[in-house]
């Protein structure tokens, strides 16, 4: 079976800790096109929240529309991310120690799980 490779770039932010936040990010296909771009407001919530509401709703979101667009074929997403705590919580260097943090931990882990995926930070 075949891998096809797209590129995950997220972030989220707050201003205030906590304080309003908001999430973005963009997919590239293995074209280098602009598959998916996405951004929205989350409310009041930490940074870490809305750097880990960022990357899930990225990996739903490409999941989603890959499985859509190329049923048969395996996905290798390459994520890109400034949030040094996520990529260490995600690889497991780190532990998840927040409660609030922890759900959200959970959610991708388990939609990365049937994927091939590497997860990087970008400072």
């Amino acid at each position: 079976m075949s891998q096809i490779l797209w590129k995950l770039f997220c972030d989220g932010a707050s201003r205030g800790n906590p304080g309003p936040a908001s999430l973005g990010f963009v997919v590239y296909n293995e074209e280098g096109t602009p598959e998916i771009e996405h951004g929205e407001v989350l409310g009041t919530m930490t940074n870490n929240e809305a750097e880990y509401n960022a990357l899930l709703n990225g990996v739903k979101l490409t999941c989603e529309r890959f499985s859509k667009h190329h049923s048969g074929k395996m996905l290798f997403l390459s994520i890109f991310m400034d949030s040094e705590l996520v990529v260490k919580q995600i690889n497991g260097q780190y532990r998840v120690k927040n409660e609030r943090l922890k759900p959200l931990h959970q959610k991708i882990k388990g939609l990365l799980q049937p994927i091939s995926y590497s997860i990087q930070h970008i400072p």
